[in-house]
């Protein structure tokens, strides 16, 4: 059984923020090109994408970085959406165009979000 000072200290630690936590690039682009894939085939719906709460989470909070010490912030957020047509690929000019409506969408929700 353990002391109520361990149980004090353990529950207290429990309560701190996490300390930075690091998230890989290619994750992050990867939940980017998810949500602008998501917006380009159900645009309705992808406003309760888990994705893209998850990346708001990430661009609203201090305690998330790169794996190489990038902060997670707009800058980090405008170069992969202005990036997106090297990642994600899409056949025809016509799909080509709706996903880059999707990424315009997208950076439109999370910067509306910010505010």
């Amino acid at each position: 059984m353990r002391s109520s000072a361990a149980q004090t200290r353990s529950d207290w630690q429990a309560a701190q923020p996490a300390a930075t936590q690091a998230i890989s690039r290619a994750d992050f682009t990867a939940c980017i090109d998810g949500c602008v894939r998501q917006l380009a085939a159900e645009p309705v719906t992808a406003a309760n994408d888990p994705a893209q709460a998850q990346l708001r989470a990430w661009l609203r909070s201090d305690a998330h970085a790169l794996d190489d010490g990038t902060p997670i912030d707009f800058a980090l957020f405008d170069s992969a959406i202005l990036s997106i047509g090297e990642r994600v690929s899409a056949a025809g000019s016509h799909a080509q165009m709706q996903l880059l409506h999707a990424a315009r969408l997208l950076a439109e929700s999370v910067y509306a979000a910010k505010g």
